[in-house]
């Protein structure tokens, strides 16, 4: 295609910019069919050709697109503070295709961090020792943790704020974090799911699932599994919130006999009406359950009598059908008979 004579390929390229990789050399060096196809795509920079890469409006135009594309620029442009800094702006990871001089400007950094945290893993040790640019990079994605200087994994400030973004970074934390019981109930408190990646000895101490209950009752669903199966503990977490009856094991959440027993140690309006409702909404998904399993087989059934009744129905109408030419047959036959007896 690329050597056919009759092909447009400025029409072609500006009714679909993909073709531009396709197309012969002076139409990839053409800047204006360049500039159209960047726009639509940054990444189309690397196809271009006569150090249209160079270009700094061109570049530009690509990397405000796509911040990777500034992987394809020139090497002065990768230095171009300008240009590093519209590539970050939506592309984070963009950072390691900059300049090594530009890799420690704080600014180029604190743009990289603040679009994607997980750049941290693209800055040298040293930087990455640092508090403040940590912090920078946890606050935008907590996940970030786990890229920082290991003496920083100790740092309740910097976890901290990397569990509150996300409570998966807490297993980024050195264990000695993850087993302070204090630490762990001041990250609950924000986020309930931050229990699910505590020490298990945290998950199984009835006593610290007691205190992280009552501050944050979404926290008992990540607790150990022997303790939501407790009979006697679960009736103890409900006196402190009616909601763990939620995080229960299924053999007592849906036990009648556990309601009465929760409502014969605490007959409180509040709880008489939470287990009400609990029990409504519990049939009301039994009910929903069972009605979309429903249409399912009564469509099979449907689809069975449907195709019997047309048989049937095909059968019979054949049979009318049959009879009816009989009788009009016969009535042919006895009309032409009834006619040759009339006929002088």
């Amino acid at each position: 295609m690329a050597g056919h004579p009759g092909v447009d390929w400025n029409d072609v390229i500006r009714r679909n910019h993909q073709s531009f990789r396709l197309a012969p050399k002076s139409f990839r060096s053409d800047r204006k069919l360049a500039m159209h196809t960047v726009r639509k795509d940054g990444m189309f920079l690397q196809y271009t050709l006569g150090q249209l890469n160079a270009d700094r409006e061109l570049v530009l135009e690509a990397v405000r697109r796509d911040g990777a594309a500034i992987r394809f620029a020139d090497a002065e442009l990768q230095a171009d503070r300008e240009v590093a800094l519209a590539a970050l702006s939506n592309d984070g990871m963009a950072f390691q295709y900059c300049s090594r001089e530009l890799r420690s400007d704080p600014a180029i950094i604190k743009a990289a961090l603040r679009r994607n945290g997980l750049a941290l893993s693209l800055l040298d040790s040293n930087l990455r020792a640092m508090p403040e640019i940590v912090m920078e990079a946890v606050k935008q994605n907590g996940m970030a943790l786990k890229f920082a200087d290991e003496k920083l994994r100790w740092d309740r400030q910097v976890v901290r704020a990397a569990v509150e973004n996300d409570p998966r970074a807490l297993q980024e934390a050195h264990e000695y974090l993850r087993e302070d019981g204090d630490f762990v109930i001041d990250c609950i408190a924000k986020r309930g799911s931050t229990m699910a990646f505590a020490a298990h000895s945290l998950q199984s101490d009835r006593d610290f699932v007691l205190r992280a209950l009552e501050k944050n009752v979404w926290s008992f669903q990540a607790s150990a599994k022997e303790l939501r199966s407790d009979r006697s503990f679960v009736l103890e977490c409900m006196q402190r919130n009616n909601m763990a009856l939620e995080f229960a094991s299924d053999d007592i959440k849906m036990d009648p006999s556990f309601h009465a027993a929760a409502l014969k140690k605490n007959n409180s309006r509040l709880l008489t009406n939470y287990i009400k409702g609990f029990q409504a909404t519990t049939r009301r998904r039994s009910d929903y359950m069972t009605s979309t399993q429903r249409p399912r087989e009564s469509a099979v059934q449907w689809r069975l009598k449907e195709a019997t009744s047309t048989a049937g129905f095909s059968k019979q109408r054949t049979v009318n059908r049959s009879a009816s030419l009989t009788a009009v047959g016969g009535a042919i036959l006895t009309g032409n008979h009834e006619q040759r007896r009339s006929c002088p």
